[in-house]
């Protein structure tokens, strides 16, 4: 069986065991050829990678003695990691490795695997065991979100890890950064309710307190023209609805996180989080509040305007 580790400049990258290629039906004599040729590069005894492989991650941790796992082998399995330096790679029992620059090695008490990547499970458990919280928690979350474990093993796998139950923080998130975000309020004891539907605004990444919205934007999913003006449209729609609205750039979150949480923290200390919404006495017949009236209306004359319709839109709305 061959394993693909990605792609790079659109050519496969694979990764074989001498029992792969045997299973292939090539020998000794063809492997050595296939060596002679440049087809292949012996990575270690029992280990060959493609024109394509030779300078993975995964070749990388072979040519160590060990095997692509924790955070990079969590990232090869489809799982969102939080920007890391070096290559992360753990070897089992009786492995003989050596040293590499770039390269994170980390002891487990597994036998070596048939496979370049350490099984997703494995390579779950291993950060588990050599990270903290926060990096845990995010790393978990991430692959319950990209469906690669289901809820039920998540919280099995963090009732006890080595620096304790990890369950009660255990949440829904989309992102990394918003499980990040979630754990700085979560710590500091103040309430959050992540991915919450805010009538008149929509659904929200959390909703801090009781009217701190705070969004955790990409450039991914929030730089088009049509993402930052349907952002425009909600945030103002929140500000009518007396909601107090944050938010956060991935640098903000991963590059600059230290001088984004004094900001955060500054935030709760003005108690901007915790202002309960005040309820309009001017309500509509249908008992709706007249700050939600003004955004949904505010929302319609935008989009018609977005069709062509430039004429004076008050007597329609």
């Amino acid at each position: 069986m061959c394993l693909s580790t990605g792609h790079s400049g659109g050519v496969e990258q694979t990764i074989f065991s001498t029992d792969d290629l045997f299973a292939r039906g090539m020998g000794p004599k063809e492997i050595r050829a296939m060596i002679g040729r440049g087809v292949l590069t012996r990575l270690r005894k029992g280990w060959y990678a493609d024109l394509g492989a030779a300078d993975s991650d995964a070749a990388v941790a072979l040519k160590a003695g060990a095997h692509l796992g924790c955070l990079s082998g969590c990232k090869a399995h489809g799982i969102w990691v939080p920007p890391s330096s070096g290559v992360h790679a753990a070897y089992g029992r009786g492995a003989s490795t050596k040293a590499r620059t770039g390269l994170v090695l980390h002891p487990y008490k597994a036998k070596q695997p048939r496979t370049a990547i350490w099984p997703v499970e494995d390579c779950l458990a291993q950060v588990i065991e050599r990270h903290d919280a926060e990096t845990i928690l995010i790393v978990v979350e991430s692959a319950v979100s990209a469906k690669v474990i289901p809820h039920e093993m998540a919280e099995q796998m963090l009732k006890q890890t080595p620096i304790g139950d990890l369950t009660r923080w255990l949440s829904r998130a989309r992102s990394g950064s918003e499980t990040r975000v979630r754990l700085f309020f979560q710590r500091r004891h103040v309430p959050v309710h992540p991915l919450a539907t805010v009538l008149g605004v929509g659904e929200v990444d959390m909703v801090v307190g009781d009217r701190l919205l705070v969004e955790c934007d990409s450039e991914r999913h929030h730089g088009s023209p049509e993402a930052q003006l349907n952002d425009s449209l909600r945030d103002l729609n929140g500000h009518l609805l007396d909601y107090q609205r944050i938010r956060l750039t991935y640098d903000q979150i991963w590059h600059d996180w230290a001088a984004t949480q004094v900001s955060l923290s500054a935030v709760l200390r003005k108690r901007r989080h915790i202002h309960r919404l005040r309820p309009s006495r001017a309500t509509t017949p249908e008992g709706r509040s007249r700050a939600a009236v003004l955004a949904e209306r505010h929302t319609q004359r935008r989009r018609m305007h977005s069709l062509g319709f430039d004429e004076d839109l008050r007597d329609f709305l």
